[in-house]
């Protein structure tokens, strides 16, 4: 012990390394979470910047008759696209601002390979899987955007629909809380049904697609779903609107606005 190497080695520490192997293969570890893992800040960002704007820009019109002018004009329909466009653009505005900065100080410092002490391992960008998120986050937020189209179109005003919007944006959001349990099995049957589940599925699929635990079948699946439900509540937004207007004062009944769809085909 008297030996000064040995001392010096003993105050300096032990270095350790960590490595992940896959079926016998050296794995990526978790820089290849990160990519995907951003597309789930990427919803919770939008939910949180644009939630209740696309529920007030539906009902304000609404209120102040704004909507009855435009309608002279143009179609409900025309108007409602139009509006998704517009947020959209906002939307994905407000993100670059936030996400530009971020992926430049990820770019320029050493946070990619070391984090809180941890070997995160170099960033790896798995384009099969960045694709199935992204299908999956587009799927998850028009749901979102139709259900909060769909409450404002019938609702009288923002008072009103404040509770019914809470309920969408909390859904939508809801797997985080689950986050850890989801990361650690994303197989297990908690996670299996809540990627079905419409309003909690994009949360939960890029989750477990974070994880590496979503197949491309599901991820695929989970995608066509969310856009067939999110065309089927604009359409029935698009109806609602239209009678929502002249609706002064009072809830639009679902089945007025079914009946009326009904009409409108025939």
């Amino acid at each position: 012990m008297g030996s000064p190497e040995v001392v010096r080695e003993i105050r300096s520490g032990v270095a350790t390394h960590l490595f992940a192997y896959d079926d016998g293969r050296l794995a990526s570890g978790i820089g290849s979470m990160l990519p995907p893992a951003f597309l789930v800040l990427v919803l919770v960002l939008v939910v949180a910047l644009l939630g209740n704007q696309i529920l007030y820009t539906t009902v304000e019109e609404k209120e102040t008759r704004i909507s009855e002018i435009l309608l002279v004009s143009i179609t409900a329909k025309t108007l409602i696209r139009a509006k998704l466009a517009a947020l959209a653009i906002v939307g994905l505005v407000q993100i670059c601002v936030i996400a530009i900065p971020s992926l430049a100080l990820l770019a320029v410092s050493d946070v990619g390979e070391t984090f809180a002490g941890l070997e995160l391992g170099p960033l790896v960008f798995d384009p099969t899987r960045m694709v199935l998120g992204i299908m999956i986050l587009l799927g998850g937020l028009l749901l979102m955007t139709s259900a909060l189209v769909t409450i404002g179109a019938m609702m009288p005003s923002a008072k009103d629909a404040a509770p019914f919007c809470s309920v969408v944006m909390i859904a939508t959001i809801a797997p985080l809380y689950l986050v850890t349990s989801i990361i650690v099995d994303p197989l297990s049957p908690v996670a299996s049904v809540m990627t079905y589940l419409p309003f909690f599925a994009a949360a939960t699929a890029l989750l477990r697609n974070a994880a590496g635990g979503l197949t491309w079948w599901e991820a695929v699946l989970v995608a066509v779903e969310l856009f067939v439900l999110s065309a089927l509540l604009l359409r029935f937004a698009i109806a609602a609107f239209q009678h929502g207007v002249i609706q002064y004062g009072k809830r639009v009944p679902i089945t007025t606005t079914l009946r009326a769809r009904a009409r409108s085909r025939a």
